[in-house]
């Protein structure tokens, strides 16, 4: 009996042994090793191909022919001198318009160094305020251009009808006995809604006094002149 229990516990030993010792099946080691390293992907297949094209050589260029090159001289000789006769046609063309805009707007007079005081900014304007609260005019000056020699003061009157000139000649009137002997330049003109009726209007006016010109040229000069600035002020207005 002891020896048959000997030979069992013999037999099971040598069975556990020979268990331990048996390899694993592939299928064990296969999974054990994917779970051992993370999955990859080869590079050939994750790596985009791309197609590689070869670039075309620049084709060099040949030297031109003596004909090509006399071709190119002529035709930029002849552009250079199309190009230099429509220079000289509008430096004409800028001669003429400068000739008609002396002719238009004159040539601005500095103001001399010995001017009368009576003809300067302040005494010119405060004469022309004066002369409106003596006569009583309803007006005002609206703006004065003393800029150039003479001064010329653009101002406006309230008339009680479009056919209303008594009012500016009032005040003309007063100015002149505040320059006696001076030279003048006078405009004027009326707005209404009914230049024949009998509704208020409004009268614009310009005014300028100054020493008579030394003779009758420098005096169409001044002429023309004063009436360029009238009509600046009254565009720009």
């Amino acid at each position: 009996m002891r020896t048959a229990i000997v030979a069992l516990v013999t037999l099971l030993i040598g069975f556990a042994l020979g268990w331990s010792m048996k390899p694993s099946s592939p299928a064990r080691e296969t999974a054990v090793a994917a779970a051992a390293s993370p999955t990859t992907t080869p590079r050939s297949a994750a790596k985009t191909r791309e197609r590689s094209v070869a670039s075309k050589p620049t084709p060099k260029r040949g030297p031109r022919s003596i004909e090509t090159l006399e071709h190119e001289v002529r035709q930029l000789t002849a552009d250079n001198a199309a190009a230099k006769a429509r220079i000289a046609e509008l430096e004409g063309e800028l001669d003429t318009a400068k000739d008609v805009t002396a002719q238009l707007e004159g040539e601005a007079t500095p103001w001399p160094s010995d001017a009368d005081p009576r003809f300067a900014e302040d005494a010119f304007l405060a004469a022309l305020n004066e002369s409106l609260d003596e006569e009583k005019l309803s007006g005002q000056v609206r703006g004065l251009d003393c800029t150039e020699f003479p001064c010329i003061a653009h101002g406006q009157l309230d008339l009680d009808n479009p056919r209303d000139r008594e009012k500016l000649e009032r005040l003309f009137e007063a100015m002149k006995a505040k320059y006696p002997g001076a030279d003048f330049y006078l405009s004027q003109t009326v707005y209404s809604d009914d230049p024949n009726g009998d509704d208020p209007a409004q009268q614009r006016f310009s005014m300028s006094f100054y020493p008579p010109p030394e003779d009758e040229a420098a005096q169409r000069a001044l002429n023309v002149r004063m009436r360029s600035r009238k009509n600046a002020y009254v565009d720009a207005e």
